[in-house]
């Protein structure tokens, strides 16, 4: 059975959380880092045509379970999501600050995809929809939030670009997994879960451009920046 075949069967209900994780653990997948997608997709988690991915509520503060780990403290739902706002924000300003600085031909010339360019101005796009998406959330976060001041200075090559940009996605990856489980509003947790699974898309593409593991190593050990 695939990764794929094992997460749809989870969240289906056809397998329990521990035959999900024994799965994915006979598959290559770390211990931490399957306890880690058990709470991402279930075994509370459920999907129906009209409402998506839902997680369902778990108990606020820290709770320690074997199979889930340990769940951060949240003082509240929005201090979660203005966290996930705030990394969203030095992601998209230090990928701003990468597309500035280099054109598509920068990316050819140091011997990297010739639709690279494209890509990551395919994730900026994303990036700003992340964002917007938090903002409009239905809690009190006061004025839009997110993006952060001062551009980060251009770095000196793409290679270099390339590999801020990957420590970063898996950053605001490890940040979101962590952030999803702890909220108690369910379109919160939603609207995290859902970003959280782009971005783990995102960060894969630009580690394999950037030349490293494609599988974000954030999943792991979820936590706070």
């Amino acid at each position: 059975m695939t990764k794929r075949e094992l997460i749809d069967s989870y969240t289906r209900g056809d397998l329990d959380r521990r035959g999900f994780i024994r799965g994915l653990t006979a598959l290559g997948v770390g211990a931490a880092a399957a306890a880690t997608y058990a709470v991402q997709f279930g075994p509370s988690a459920a999907a129906s045509p009209s409402t998506g991915f839902v997680m369902n509520a778990r108990q606020q503060g820290t709770t320690t379970d074997e199979d889930y780990g340990t769940a951060i403290t949240l003082e509240s739902d929005e201090q979660g999501v203005e966290i996930a706002l705030a990394q969203l924000g030095v992601t998209a300003d230090l990928l701003a600050a990468g597309l500035d600085a280099f054109s598509a031909s920068d990316f050819t010339d140091a011997g990297l995809p010739a639709q690279t360019a494209d890509l990551l101005s395919t994730i900026q796009d994303q990036l700003a929809d992340q964002m917007d998406a938090l903002n409009a959330l239905d809690l009190d976060l006061g004025t839009a939030a997110g993006g952060a001041g001062t551009p980060p200075p251009p770095p000196a090559t793409p290679q270099e670009f390339l590999g801020q940009l990957s420590d970063q996605l898996d950053t605001l990856t490890s940040a979101l997994a962590a952030i999803a489980p702890a909220l108690e509003d369910g379109e919160a947790r939603q609207t995290v879960t859902n970003i959280g699974f782009s971005v783990s898309d995102q960060s894969a593409i630009v580690a394999f451009l950037a030349g490293e593991d494609p599988i974000p190593a954030a999943f792991e050990e979820p936590a706070l920046p």
